[in-house]
């Protein structure tokens, strides 16, 4: 079953976004990830908002786990 994901980096840029995309190795125009049907990224009043939809919840973790994990920043505190 698909799934929709909202991720909220409060306090991150469009520029990070950007450059966590590139060591990803994502380009504006695709290829999206294997199993993400859809992509949307925009600023928020406090930070930056994606928006994605997957094919199932687990190829979703499995992407948090296997490459947003790897570029993120790690929050401290």
């Amino acid at each position: 079953m698909a799934v929709a994901v909202q991720l909220d980096f409060k306090g991150g840029t469009l520029e990070q976004y950007d450059e966590a995309a590139e060591r990803l190795g994502f380009l504006p125009g695709g290829p999206s990830a294997r199993a993400e049907l859809f992509h949307w990224v925009t600023k928020t009043d406090d930070g930056v908002r994606v928006v994605d939809v997957w094919e199932t919840r687990e190829a979703f973790e499995e992407f948090l786990t296997d490459k947003i994990g790897k570029v993120a920043p790690r929050r401290r505190g």
